[in-house]
């Protein structure tokens, strides 16, 4: 089985905002319940902004995209910031088929959420 990602889609725009979105299969197997995996994926991506000294607001929910049930989790970035403003990360997470898709959406202008989340 191939690990690697198939990228679907990155764009960024000249602030640094940015889309991304991609899939792959995943592997059950490997990787045990998917929603035990979501809630390990929110605990690493907790420590390792702890470990580099990140201060960061966390915040988990739910978004219906289309017919697609997606995990919402969203990370605003209080320390390193850029431009003195705080860098927000929202995570969209769905398993679909066997398969894990993914997008993720980094602002440095909360303005620009609208515009990358009408591209979904």
């Amino acid at each position: 089985m191939n690990d690697q990602p198939d990228n679907l889609i990155y764009i960024r725009k000249k602030n640094g905002s940015s889309f991304y979105a991609w899939m792959k299969p995943y592997n059950q197997t490997l990787l045990g319940n998917y929603d035990d995996y979501i809630v390990k994926f929110h605990s690493a991506l907790k420590d390792l902004h702890l470990t580099n000294n990140i201060h960061a607001e966390y915040q988990l929910g739910a978004m219906r995209l289309g017919d697609i049930m997606f995990d919402r989790f969203s990370v605003k970035i209080n320390s390193p910031v850029v431009n003195d403003k705080p860098i927000q990360q929202t995570y969209f997470l769905a398993l679909v088929n066997g398969i894990e898709f993914v997008m993720t959406i980094t602002l440095t202008e909360e303005a620009e959420e609208e515009t990358l989340l009408n591209i979904i």
